[in-house]
């Protein structure tokens, strides 16, 4: 038993090292990618492009949630020993997955046609290619879904390693020659080719199934799922949404580049709640004992809160570098960039809630209170705008409803565990600590070490500083070492080249 424990723990890093690697890797690249477009575009294209992304953000959903329901259902379906029901929800997931992105693209180009004189060429040549990246999207979105689903992650991460280099290609020809037209172009082929490569890479060759049956009850498992990230995005959009209203294309371009370097920490979280999300689903369909989740929850949180801080820091000072250098027309991204970074940690920091409150049936309450924070995000950052705050603003509205809707998210699923006040107190201590420990040294550090006007001064600065930050969260690792031995199992990791031990127990 205790080796099966130890193998679960090997296996499950082994996963999140090779995923988040990767992904990492992808991370980079379109980190890179989005620092180009910003650069060669300007500040204005540069916002038409973000503009654009709300439209295909939302043709992410198309779906319905049905995705999400194939994701819980066919590791809950092998947990049960039932392999023939997970090939009928893949199926159907991809059949009403494709067809109803084909109809919500159709549909935004329909209803472009109105707004074509205010649109302009570019406009609407935009969402003609935002249509178009809808679909292969969700058609890759499936693939990823499906691959996860079955802990296939070294075939995600193959893809992860390629495409990101062939964006950053295709970038550097294309978008200086052709401008906005040129990152259309990039955004189209790539995904396109992503797309083939999963369809004969797979071995799987998707059936198009349409059982009603089967599509509704995805779609009801999946729906509330959807909510998850789609109240968040909807709460999350409408400061851009104000932006462009009260601003204009111009200030949310630098707006976007502020999120866009904030995106380059959401893959971290993001790999490890996509690792843990079938392990967890699949112990609870042998187990159905929540007390069996509880690991699930709480690690994963502490060791976001161990490391998330410090990479935001490190960030934080490279791109202040990179702007100041390379992109000095976007100098106005650099205040809402750190309020930004720092702000939503508390919304990354316990990356496994949402599943684990989907895992025990209390998904249903979450949308009411992203509901409440996208009204309140909307009411004050209107206020803030009228008031003239601008960006800084509407940064500092985001992160206070980052820490009040991650704080209550994560209180929410200890409750199940946590009897005392006390208690939450301490877990909450254990979390931010670190979080507020990297935070005032990054201002000390930022305040002492000044970018100056020298090049080279300012890159040793960059580096002292990013170094003095990873020394002042070394105890904070030897501690989350000694509660769960994170380097007893790197160590078998490599000494054993990612391969575990399961068949010598």
């Amino acid at each position: 038993m205790q080796c099966s424990v130890k193998n679960k723990k090997s296996e499950m890093i082994r996963d999140i090292s090779i995923y988040s690697g990767s992904s990492y890797v992808a991370n980079i690249m379109y980190f890179l990618r989005g620092f180009l477009n910003a650069s060669i575009v300007g500040p204005a294209m540069y916002g038409l492009w973000s503009g654009l992304n709300i439209i295909l953000s939302f043709g992410f959903y198309a779906h319905l949630g049905v995705l999400q329901g194939m994701s819980r259902e066919i590791p809950y379906s092998l947990g049960k020993g039932d392999e023939r029901k997970a090939d009928a929800v893949r199926d159907n997931a991809f059949g009403f997955c494709i067809t109803a992105s084909i109809v919500t693209a159709v549909l935004a180009v329909i209803c472009s046609l109105f707004f074509k004189e205010s649109l302009g060429l570019a406009g609407m040549i935009g969402i003609i290619s935002v249509s178009v990246l809808m679909i292969v999207s969700n058609g890759i979105a499936f693939y990823r879904m499906a691959l996860a689903a079955t802990k296939r992650f070294s075939l995600i991460a193959m893809g992860d390693f390629v495409f990101p280099v062939i964006y950053i290609i295709l970038t550097i020809l294309l978008v200086p020659r052709w401008n906005i037209y040129g990152i259309y172009a990039v955004a189209v082929s790539c995904p396109i080719m992503m797309f083939l490569f999963f369809y004969f890479r797979t071995g799987y060759k998707p059936r198009v199934r349409f059982e009603f049956k089967t599509v509704f009850r995805l779609m009801k498992i999946g729906l509330p799922l959807m909510s998850l990230s789609l109240f968040p995005f909807i709460l999350f959009t409408v400061d851009n949404i104000l932006i462009l209203r009260f601003l204009g294309a111009a200030q949310l371009g630098y707006y976007a580049l502020a999120l866009t370097i904030f995106k380059s920490i959401t893959y971290l979280p993001g790999v490890v709640a996509k690792v843990t999300e079938p392990r967890l689903f699949h112990e609870y369909g042998e187990t159905e004992k929540i007390e069996s989740l509880k690991k699930y929850l709480f690690v994963p949180t502490k060791a976001m809160a161990t490391f998330l801080p410090v990479l935001i820091g490190v960030i934080y000072f490279v791109s202040s570098f990179i702007i100041k250098y390379f992109m000095p027309q976007y100098m106005p991204s650099l205040g809402p960039l750190f309020i930004i970074l720092f702000g939503k940690f508390f919304l990354l920091s316990a990356p496994t809630t949402m599943i684990f409150l989907t895992a025990v049936n209390k998904q249903h309450s979450v949308p009411y209170f992203y509901l409440i924070a996208a009204f309140s995000c909307a009411l004050f950052d209107t206020l803030v705008l009228i008031m003239g705050f601008g960006l800084v603003g509407v940064a500092l509205v985001t992160a206070i409803i980052s820490f009040l809707l991650g704080t209550s998210f994560f209180l929410y699923a200890a409750s199940f565990y946590l009897k005392k006040i006390s208690d939450y107190f301490a877990i909450c201590g254990r979390i931010y600590f670190p979080y507020l420990t990297i935070l005032i040294f990054t201002i000390i550090l930022n305040l002492t070490l000044r970018n100056g006007d020298v090049f080279r001064t300012d890159l040793i600065f960059v580096f002292l500083k990013s170094v003095i930050l990873i020394g002042i969260s070394i105890p904070f690792i030897l501690r989350l070492n000694k509660g769960i031995r994170l380097f007893e199992h790197i160590g078998l990791l490599l000494k054993y080249k990612w391969k575990v031990r399961g068949s010598t127990c």
